[in-house]
């Protein structure tokens, strides 16, 4: 049944009323809650005559929609707090990335300055042996 409807199922009253739907039925049957019954057989009780046996269900449902609404306002708020992180960890993901590139590559040339250098090395090493090998030459 809808908001605007005058006219409640037992499901719902129970739900506005926070009890089950056979207590809502049981009421009925004892004459303390009057409802009509549809072509299908089902229960429909007047929204006056429901607000008049339970007064305080009003005001639970507005508690209980004003609840939902602030849970829901949080929700939103944390929300968009996880996704302002999620995009620092994004940049910080980015700015890491960047970091390990430039010390691969540092790290690369490092190792290719080393080779060089020892190949220079091995290569002043085998003059110098030519040298003492043919003397006079």
């Amino acid at each position: 049944m809808s908001e605007e409807s005058s006219s409640l199922s037992t499901r719902m009253a129970a739900e506005i009323a926070g009890c089950s739907a056979r207590h809502i039925q049981s009421l009925i049957k004892k004459g303390k809650l009057s409802a009509s019954r549809d072509d299908g057989g089902n229960y429909l009780i007047d929204k006056s005559e429901f607000y008049r046996v339970f007064p305080d269900a009003h005001t639970k449902r507005t508690v209980a929609n004003h609840g939902e609404q602030s849970s829901r306002n949080a929700l939103e708020v944390e929300v968009k707090y996880l996704k302002e992180m999620l995009a620092e960890k994004a940049k910080q993901n980015e700015f890491l990335h960047k970091q390990l590139e430039a010390a691969s590559t540092e790290k690369s040339a490092l190792i290719e300055t080393l080779a060089s250098n020892q190949r220079l090395l091995e290569h002043t090493d085998q003059k110098k042996k030519r040298k003492k090998l043919f003397g006079v030459f």
